[in-house]
């Protein structure tokens, strides 16, 4: 069974040790770009996840949104904190969504400049491979 998983834009929020609000990290302080090569490098994970629930519910589909915190941890980032952003979230199985949670909070992540956080919104769009391709793409 193949699979399209479709990664869509990310937000990023930096927040400062000492800061109270967070704002909007500096591409030069953690970019899109590395987020993307750690995802995409982990993506038979989320690819697990999805064709275990195929397997369930066979045309399943849907775009969930993550947002979890990294914090540094000896010479990577980590995922400190992570949960469901329920109004950019159209899946409705909580099994499916578990299954994401696990996998995104093993990641690794290069480590954060300073000693800083960063909020990462992520919607991940998961639909069948209609071209019979497994493909990722970012937009």
């Amino acid at each position: 069974m193949m699979v399209r998983l479709l990664l869509l834009s990310v937000s990023l929020l930096f927040i400062g040790s000492c800061a109270s609000v967070p704002h909007e990290v500096s591409v030069s302080a953690y970019n899109t770009e590395l987020i993307a090569e750690v995802i995409d490098g982990n993506s038979a994970d989320l690819t697990f996840c999805y064709e275990e629930e195929m397997i369930r519910k066979p045309g399943f589909g849907g775009k969930v949104t993550l947002k979890w915190l990294l914090r540094n941890k000896d010479n990577v980032a980590k995922v400190d904190r992570i949960k469901v952003e329920k109004k950019g979230t159209t899946v409705r199985s909580r099994k499916f969504v578990r299954c994401l949670v696990r996998a995104v909070r093993k990641w690794d992540f290069p480590k954060i400049a300073g000693d800083n956080k960063v909020v990462i919104t992520f919607p991940f769009l998961f639909e069948k491979d209609l071209d019979g391709d497994a493909e990722e793409a970012a937009q």
